[in-house]
């Protein structure tokens, strides 16, 4: 997904466009620039995590990025009158997200394929490897 958005070009220029989205997207919800610049720290904190410590997670990890951006908006909504109807966008995210949950829960579902390696098979013991030298 890293490379569809831009990533790994030479292009400083769209990499960081698209490391803004979801910080502009957060102001296009709240629009509030303190509820905003706490997205933001937390943001770039994940990432300077990754980069740091070289995490080799895959994308499943970075849903701790969601979860403060649902804390963020979460506390703007919570100084809003509770009649005040939710930004469209905000619906929509909540809605993509919720489909790639029951997504995820679907294939949790689904039974594993039989093993066609002889090797995996529940009939025949798999083969000890014996060092060399100690046979």
């Amino acid at each position: 997904m890293f490379p569809i958005l831009g990533g790994g070009s030479g292009n400083l220029l769209l990499q960081a466009a698209v490391l803004a989205l979801p910080i502009l997207a957060c102001f296009i919800i709240v629009r509030d620039a303190l509820r905003t610049a706490e997205f933001a720290l937390t943001y770039f904190g994940v990432l300077l995590f990754v980069q740091l410590w070289q995490f080799p997670g895959g994308l499943r990890h970075y849903g701790i990025l969601f979860v403060a951006f649902v804390g963020t908006v979460w506390m703007w909504r919570s100084t809003l009158p509770p009649r005040r109807a939710a930004p469209s966008l905000w619906v929509a995210l909540l809605v993509i997200n919720a489909v790639g949950g029951l997504t995820t829960l679907a294939w949790e579902f689904r039974p594993l394929a039989k093993p066609q390696c002889r090797d995996l098979d529940r009939d025949h013991a798999p083969r000890r490897q014996v060092p060399h030298g100690l046979a």
